[in-house]
């Protein structure tokens, strides 16, 4: 699937991602070959930095020592000596730094050091752990090494507590180099960007929905373009790549975020209120993407609302009331009438009469010559589901849910059996001669009903707004302002219908069912233990895919050449377009936080050398600052 993202559609420099927490958020997209040259940079930075600070530290240390010798002579002059507490303290003579003991050539080791771990492991190999005699460069083992430490520290407590404090610090600096390093990769993040079309928005046209254009007193009929078929072909194309258990993400670096997760739900409750479930209240099987965050369709905004979608699938009941038959013409014909609601609006039949179906006498020989692969009726049919809702029987009728109900009948051979409720198949009859198929004898459809249920929910107050069942007016509401989330609720709300505003002959769900692609000649290839469940999950995977394009579609204003196109964006009340996120191929983004911190620290540590330990502590405390000062501002972002 191509990228969608023209280069004068996208919104290069400086953007927030407001995915990402406040101080994280700021980004800067750039050409990926931009982004290739800072990352260079930021390396040839750190190489000239981390060198320089060893240097730093090794002309700090001799001034360390000397505050330590102070430090110590100072602590020892006001000790109290016991028996002497009335006796006049002589002066006391300030220690020089360690002279002798375990200290001696510390200073050197460190100067040879040729980095900062290598300093750590000089001190403990050659001075803490130092033996008092060594003989013919012999060296010692790890238990000679432990016993002469453990003796260095009862015979001089304070050199050998300095010296492991010294060489902590030193290992802890650089394991602070190496989480540096990694630290640095994060500079160039991922390809996300924002799609902003001069054309952006929700763009409808009349000629799709009512199929003709009217002029004066004649009506012209429009054929449909290839605009709707081609949305729900990608559809299908995309979920069965990314939506797949075997999915390659380097396929779908598309969406903002590749596909929508949902969990399963078996043996759940019976979605509709009456006693239809074949196999009980608690047979059907659930998909529910839970609550979502919408910016997982990669809408932009500070504040969003939730999104929820479940699907609810059973197999129906095949009975009185719901089913009834009667023989008709040959021996063994009969004709089905099915009464699971007037969806279609026949006024001068029975008022629950869904629609009837005459079936010949079971004939493996007809059904040879006839297999023509699989009947199945789709009833409402998805661009009059709502209308449609209520022309159900009361006990069809899911809460808040539109419901579905696809009529299967195959007319064909099996290559294998199946006790599918909804695609059976039992052996052939041996005297056939085709023992080895498997066929259909059911002189019926068989029923499978879905409830599909949309919810939209505000953050923080929980409101919940059902699209198409819900009033308009109770977005008004102070549930829903505080904060306002009118941008992302009329978004979803908007893309949620457009496949029922355009109508394609690849738009009905009972022509995208899985089991069109087994067909081969007047057999079918074997089916799945529950094919049922397969093709409930599969119209699902599909519906979600065409949620995140219809969402990404809004951002690139597809539609807006339409003859007589309007925004019902802007139609509905919204001054703006939301600004939606994507992958761009060939672009990359700068995490602006972790960029100034590591040049900031890196500038103020590569200052140019100046003399005396005046413009040495200049330096460090320039460091610190710049340092101390990007951790505030990142604690007061979070906060």
């Amino acid at each position: 699937m191509s990228s969608p993202g023209q280069t004068e559609s996208i919104v290069t420099g400086f953007w927030r991602n407001h995915d990402l927490p406040a101080w994280k958020s700021a980004q800067f997209l750039v050409t990926e070959q931009r982004a290739q040259m800072i990352s260079n940079a930021v390396a040839v930075s750190l190489a000239l930095t981390l060198p320089r600070l060893l240097v730093l530290v090794k002309l700090l240390l001799p001034f360390c020592i000397k505050q330590l010798s102070k430090w110590r002579s100072s602590y020892l002059a006001r000790k109290p000596t016991p028996g002497r507490a009335n006796q006049p303290r002589p002066d006391i003579i300030p220690l020089q730094p360690p002279r002798a003991g375990i200290a001696v050539g510390a200073a050197e080791a460190f100067n040879n050091a040729s980095s900062f771990d290598d300093a750590a492991a000089r001190f403990i190999r050659d001075h803490l752990a130092m033996a008092r005699v060594e003989l013919n460069g012999e060296q010692a083992g790890f238990w000679q090494r432990f016993t002469n430490a453990r003796r260095n520290l009862r015979e001089d407590a304070w050199t050998f507590a300095w010296l492991s404090t010294l060489s902590v610090v030193l290992f802890l600096v650089f394991i602070g180099q190496q989480i540096v390093a990694i630290c640095a990769t994060n500079i160039v993040t991922d390809s996300t960007a924002l799609l902003a079309s001069p054309h952006c928005g929700v763009w409808l046209s009349e000629l799709y929905s009512e199929l003709k254009l009217v002029t004066g007193k004649k009506h012209i009929a429009l054929p449909l373009t290839n605009f709707a078929n081609d949305r729900v072909l990608k559809s299908v194309s995309y979920a069965e790549t990314c939506y797949g258990n075997n999915s390659r993400p380097e396929e779908c670096m598309y969406f903002y975020k590749s596909k929508i997760p949902f969990r399963e739900i078996y043996n759940s409750s019976c979605p509709f209120p009456g006693d239809v479930c074949l196999y009980g209240n608690s047979s059907a099987y659930t998909l529910d993407t839970g609550f979502l965050d919408s910016n997982i369709l990669g809408i932009n905004e500070v504040n969003r609302c939730q999104f929820r979608l479940r699907s609810t699938c059973t197999p129906l009941v095949a009975e009185e009331p719901y089913v009834q038959v009667e023989p008709v013409g040959k021996v063994g014909s009969k004709k089905v009438y099915y009464f699971f609601g007037n969806v279609r609006n026949i006024t001068n039949q029975h008022p629950n009469l869904t629609f009837s179906w005459e079936f010949r006498a079971p004939s493996l020989d007809a059904l040879i010559f006839r297999a023509k692969g699989y009947d199945i009726q789709e009833y409402p049919l998805i661009y009059d589901r709502h209308t449609s809702y209520h022309r159900f029987r009361p006990e069809l009728r899911a809460p808040n849910s539109l419901t579905t109900i696809f009529f299967v009948f195959p007319h064909l051979f099996f290559s294998a059996p199946s006790d599918d409720p909804v695609f059976p198949a039992v052996p052939a009859p041996a005297y056939s001669g085709f023992s080895s198929l498997y066929w259909n004898t059911l002189q019926r459809h068989s029923m499978l009903g879905c409830a599909d249920t949309v919810e939209l929910r505000h953050p923080r107050s929980g409101a919940i707004w059902y699209p198409e069942f819900s009033n308009a007016s109770e977005l008004n509401s102070s549930q829903w302002h505080n904060p306002s989330v009118d941008a992302s609720v009329r978004l979803l709300n908007l893309s949620l219908s457009i496949p029922e505003y355009f109508k394609a002959p690849h738009l009905f769900n009972s022509q995208l069912f899985e089991v069109h692609k087994k067909l081969c000649g007047p057999a079918s290839t074997p089916l799945a233990r529950e094919q049922w469940k397969v093709e409930a999950r599969r119209l699902l995977t599909i519906r979600l895919a065409r949620l995140q394009m219809d969402v990404l579609g809004v951002a690139q204003g597809l539609g807006h050449d339409f003859p007589l196109a309007k925004d019902a964006l802007r139609e509905g009340g919204s001054e703006e377009c939301p600004q939606i996120k994507f992958r761009a191929q060939g672009w990359k983004n700068w995490r602006l936080v972790t960029l100034l911190r590591l040049f900031g620290g890196a500038g103020s540590l590569s200052l140019p050398p100046l003399s005396g330990y005046g413009s040495l502590r200049a330096r460090l405390f320039l460091g610190m600052l710049v340092l101390f000062g990007a951790v505030w501002w990142t604690c007061r972002c979070e906060a």
